[in-house]
Parts: structure tokens; sequence; C-alpha cells
């Protein structure tokens, strides 16, 4: 250590030329990693003083319990809290103690910056102590290691620091000039990353996950958080979601305080027993495992413990997944809980049996006191109660195959998504995975409700229309189309189905610009601002909902599908390939289609691409119309299209010269009417060599080097 201090040198640079170098003489460079060990060797001299003045009777420490020593002194890097009973003789002992510290170590104490503190103390017993130490007197809560210190519950401003630090970070960026995929971006790596270190200790109040979840919605949405209204196309329980279930990947902040806030109910369970940890929390809140907090005395829990009560074990749903996945590796059986722990692997014996649970007597029993005292029962049991108890006995004899009482090996409790240990992120998952199921479930639900509905009325259309029929015989059968159509349309109208999984996995796995897979994702759901979605929202009248072409109402499937400059680009598109077309109603269906006529793996993120890309032009060009009065040309569209997904895809070789080539048959009069007078190239054809028979891949920007092949 000596030499690292005495043989290190620098040079400094004078006009960007660095001159000769020179030895440090006092210390270390700054920023050096050797800075933090010698303070934590310097403090280490500060610890081992205090214990000899414990043991020679001149400080005494705070005694948390009577089976364990005094603590008097805590230490996290530059960091240190020291504990005395109220004794102004130990107070001015340990004033000297650090005095000759600061003589012995040559770092110098900043009494100005310390505290003192005091727990059932008066403040002037307090003001007496302040003067003897010299330094000034606070008040509980405060702030340790950046978080709230304090004897109560805190109240809901201590989240203050963290909304602060929300608002400078959405301050500084420039929002609106970014793409709603680079918002994102910004908001899974920075905003939601700012409040993890409060939620990995204090449940999270619901006023401030909303005002929280507000702003991540604004900027996601619109870039700027001090907008007073935004138009979030995407309800925000969906954006929360999996990306493979529809969602963004951004996880519910409800859901990330919990996981966060079971790695303590993990850690209290799998600690060492004779650590200061579990030490101080056994004795201080009578906590030994989970089912003490479960079902033991609440008031002697601190607010901490109370809020992971709250969130985490009160949550019925959350609790039982947590439950389910965790594996007990049965040995002594004096740390497994009979009733309330899974180590059966299907189910607690309280939830399986809940009869025989209500008529135990023993119902904080451990396996191991259950075998060896036997059962004990509030009356006897019945017929079918002996059945289950039946049932009861003969599952924990297979589980505790082996068993032998007395026997010296542990419980090992084992984490099943990760056989590393208890992870928050793992839980997490889990959670959101649990929560997306439900949905499907209840989605399915409404669905098949609202199907059966628009039967009903469509059956009931059809009921009608008939019986005005034969009572006027005035009604054509032009018109009674009409009015059947227009009743189906009506009772259909509310039984849109949102995009399955399927299809957004599709999406995120090709190889289009963020920005434009974000937008795919909005129009899979449903949600691209079109006219109608406008309205919809209250945003424009409905009397504006007209195309400016057709004059059609313009939805989502008309603007991409059934309007005509839509229709012109696929019929072109598609009789360039040579392929039969029939368009689809639907705007999944007809991804759905396009994915299918491709089925080989070897192009099929490129196929995918290809169609996004010509989406995603189609929608420039409406916007084009709209917003600038300007029309653009089918063959255009096109050519930029296939020109784009070449572009994208033009380090992937592979794909164009590989075995598994994608090859779209043309004529050469098409190449050269089509594709020439579009690309600029001489005489209005491309070069023959590259082209030979009239097969072509891709275009890439640079004509010179093209991706074409036979």
């Amino acid at each position: 250590m000596s030499n690292c201090l005495s043989s290190a040198f620098t040079s400094v640079l004078v006009n960007g030329n660095p001159i000769e170098p020179f030895v440090l003489k006092r210390g270390v460079r700054q920023g050096d990693p050797i800075s933090p060990y010698l303070f934590v060797l310097a403090a280490e001299g500060l610890k081992s003083i205090l214990q000899k003045a414990k043991e020679k009777g001149l400080i005494n420490g705070f005694a948390f319990s009577d089976d364990h020593d005094p603590i008097s002194v805590l230490q996290f890097a530059d960091d240190t809290v020291l504990f005395l009973p109220y004794d102004l003789q130990q107070l001015r002992n340990l004033t000297r103690i650090l005095r000759c510290f600061e003589l012995i170590s040559g770092l110098k104490i900043n009494f100005h910056k310390s505290s003192l503190l005091g727990i059932n103390v008066s403040e002037s017993e307090l003001s007496l102590a302040s003067r003897v130490v010299g330094c000034r007197v606070e008040k509980f809560p405060i702030r340790y290691l950046g978080l709230p210190l304090a004897v109560c519950r805190t109240p809901v401003s201590t989240w203050n620091h963290v909304i602060q630090r929300f608002k400078s970070k959405l301050s500084l960026w420039k929002g609106n000039l970014l793409s709603p995929a680079g918002r994102l971006v910004l908001l899974k790596s920075v905003l939601y990353s700012l409040p993890i270190y409060f939620m990995s200790i204090i449940g999270m109040p619901v006023c401030v996950q909303n005002q929280i979840e507000t702003y991540m919605q604004k900027f996601l949405w619109k870039g700027d958080s001090s907008s007073t209204r935004v138009l979030c196309r995407i309800s925000w329980n969906i954006v929360c979601k999996d990306f493979e279930v529809g969602g963004l990947g951004v996880c519910n902040l409800r859901i990330r305080n919990q996981s966060l806030l079971l790695k303590w109910l993990w850690k209290l369970r799998t600690s060492n027993r004779d650590s200061l940890w579990f030490s101080v929390i056994s004795a201080c809140s009578s906590l030994t495992n989970w089912n003490s907090l479960l079902h033991g005395d609440t008031m002697q829990l601190s607010f901490i413990w109370k809020g992971i009560r709250r969130l985490c074990c009160l949550d019925e749903k959350v609790w039982d997944l947590f439950i389910s996945n965790l594996r007990f590796n049965i040995g002594n059986g004096e740390s497994i809980s009979l009733w309330h722990d899974n180590w059966s692997g299907i189910g607690t014996a309280a939830s399986l049996y809940p009869r025989l649970y209500n008529l135990s007597n023993i119902k904080q029993a451990t396996i191991s006191s259950v075998l060896a005292g036997g059962w004990r029962w509030r009356r006897r049991l019945r017929l079918g109660e002996n059945d289950q108890f039946s049932e009861l006995q003969l599952l924990l004899q297979q589980v505790c195959n082996g068993f032998t009482a007395g026997n010296d090996c542990e419980d090992v409790l084992v984490w099943k998504p990760n056989s590393h240990g208890f992870t928050a992120a793992s839980m997490a998952s889990i959670i959101r995975l649990a929560a997306a199921e439900t949905d499907n479930l209840n989605q399915q639900t409404v669905t098949a409700g609202r199907r059966s509905s628009a039967a009903a009325s469509v059956r009931q259309i059809l009921t009608d229309t008939r019986g005005i029929t034969a009572a006027t015989g005035s009604i054509d059968d032009d018109q009674q189309v009409s009015t059947v159509v227009q009743g189906i349309r009506v009772a259909a109208g509310s039984t849109k189905i949102k995009s399955s999984a399927a299809t957004f996995k599709l999406i995120w796995k090709c190889e289009a610009p963020p920005r434009v897979i974000f937008f795919m994702w909005t129009a899979l759901h449903y949600s691209t601002p079109t006219l109608s979605f406008l309205a919809s929202r209250k945003i424009i009248l409905d009397s504006n909902m007209g195309c400016d072409i057709c004059g059609e109402v313009e939805t989502q499937n008309h603007i991409f599908l059934h309007r005509i400059f839509a229709r012109k680009i696929w019929y072109e598109l598609l009789h360039l390939m040579g392929i039969s077309w029939v368009m689809p109603s639907s705007f999944e269906d007809f991804f759905l289609q396009w994915i299918a006529i491709v089925p080989n793996r070897g192009v099929s993120k490129l196929w995918t691409t290809i169609w996004i890309i010509f989406v995603w032009e189609i929608w420039k060009c409406r916007n084009l119309r709209v917003f600038q009065h300007k029309d653009s040309s089918t063959m255009d569209v096109i050519f930029k299209s296939f020109n784009s997904a070449a572009f994208y895809y033009k380090s992937d070789l592979q794909v164009f010269h590989g075995k598994d080539q994608l090859v779209f048959p043309m004529e050469d009069e098409q190449i050269s009417s089509s594709m020439g007078k579009t690309a600029g190239l001489p005489h209005g054809r491309p070069a023959t060599d590259s082209l030979g028979s009239g097969y072509i891949v891709g275009i890439h920007p640079d004509l010179s080097s093209s991706t074409l092949g036979r």
C-alpha cells in the first residue's frame, strides 16, 4: 500500500501536449479506486477504538435485546451512525474518542455537518447534549443513505424528492423532437429507474404512482409532461404489458414495487439466524418468518413491514403467485409451516383443505412438531373430514419420505424460476404473465358475449325484414339486402377484436426502424389517428370523419385497405409478383395472410418488413395529402418501399444472395416501364447484367451497388 502511494505519478496537458510526469507527494489521485479502500481501513480503526472503549465501560451502545451485545456504531462508506444512551458523561467520552481518532488518522470530523437525534428524549436534554458535542439537533424524519429514516409512518410528501427528479429530467429533454420509439427508450432506461431505490424499501402510495405514471404517459405520447391535455391513444394498462401480448414492456410501478418488497420476505426466510440484520428484525418487530408477518401482532411492526404486509401479503393474487413458485427441500422440518407453506408443490395445506385448517388447534405448527407430537383438533373429525385427513397424511408421507426427527439437515427453500435464488425481475414477470392471462380470459368472455349479442341482433333484423316484406310486399330485394347489411354493421360494430399475441411477436422481430414498428404497434391496436378515431375521442366533429377522396368514413381499414389509392398500390404490387388476391376486410387479417405467402424462415423477416414499410409509406402519403394537399404516385410508393426495405437489409447479404432468396417474377417490359423511369436509369431500364431474365429482389438507394439478383 505504501508503494502504491509513493510510486504514483501523473502528467498534465499543456497546449495539447503532455509535460514531463511528476511524482505525487500527497495522497492519491482523484478518482483512484484505492481511495475507498483506504477510507474503510481508517474507519475500521474507529470501530476498534469504540469497541475498546465499550469494553472499558467508557461508552455503551444500544441494547436491542438481552441476548445480543449492544450496537455502538454502524458504518456505510463515509456515513457513520453512533448509538448511545442518554448519558452526558458517555457523550463527553465519545467526544474525546473522536478527537483522539482525528489525531491518530489525520482525518477531520466536521461537527458542523454532524447532527444529534434523540428517541424519547426531551428537547431541553437534546439542547444540553448538543452543547457538549458541538453539533446541531435534528428531528425525525431525516434522510439517511438517500432514504427517509423515521420512527413512524412517513407522509406522502416523502416522495416529493422522487417526483422533483422526474420533473427535472423531463424539463431538460426535448421530447417533442423525438419519435415515440425514442421517447420509449428514455422512459424505460431513465425515468423508470428513478423511483426504484425508494420502491425497494417503501410501499409507493397510489397517488404518487398515478402522478408518476401520468408524467410517463404525457412524455410517451407528446414528449412534454407539462401539457394539460395529451392524446393517449392506447391505455396505460396495455402499454405495461409484455411485447408478446401487445404491450411495450413497461412494467407497472405497483407490480415492480411488490416484486422489490417481496425480496425482503425472501431474505427474512433464508437469511442466517445469527446475522445482525435478522437479530434486530426479530427482536424489534417479533418476526421470525413470513408466517409471523401474516398472522402475528401487527402493532409491533414498523411502518416499513406494515407496508410490505399490506402490499404483498394481503394481496391474495400476488401472495399466491409467490407461494406457488416456491419449492421446499425438507430437511429437519423445523422451519416449514404445515399449513401455510407450499411444501407439497401443489398449494398450501390451508388452501387445499380449508375445513381441516379451521378445525386445527395448531395452525402455526411446523412439519417436525406435527410428526413428533401428533395432530390436534377442536373436535372429533367426521366421516368426510376423516377422508380429507387421510389424503393430507398420505401427501405428507410422500413428501417426507425418509424424514427422521432430529436430523441435522436444514430445510432448503428454492425459487423455481431461478435456481440461484429469488429475483425481483422474475417475480415481476410472473405477476405480469398472470395478469395477461386473466385479461385474455376476460377478453374472450366479453368477445363471446358480444358475438352472441350481435348474432341475436342480426337474427332479429332478418326476422323483422322478412315480416315487413310479407306484410307489405313493397320492399324489393336490394332494399332488403341493404337493410340487413346496415343492421349487421350496427350489430357487429362493437365486436372488434384486438390483435392476437402472435401478430405482435411478428412485428417486433422485423428489421424495420423503431419508429415504424411503433406505428405498426399502434395500428394493430386500431389506434392510428384517423378521422374516425379523432371523432371518437371528441377531438373533431362527427361530420368531419369523411375521406377527402371518396367521402366514406375514414377508418384505419379504409386508409390501408379499401381506399382507392391504397387499393391501387396493393393491386400493382401483387400484380407485379403474379399473385391473385382478394382484399381482406381487416388490417390484421391482411397482415396474417401476407405472412402466410412466404413461410420460409430465411426470408420471412424481409417479407414482413416489406409489408410494414408499404403500410408506413401509405400513411405518409395520406398525411401528405391531408396537410400539404400533395398527391403521390403509386409506382413511386412501390419503388420507395422496396428501396427502403432493401436499405434496412443491406448488411444481411445472406437474405439476398444466400441459399434462400426472395424473388419476384417480373417481365422485362414491366421492369422497364414501371421501375426504370422511377429509378432514373438510362434508357428507361435497369442494367441487364444485374437483372438477367427479369427477377428482382430489392434495389439499394446507391444504384452503383444495387442488391439485385436472379
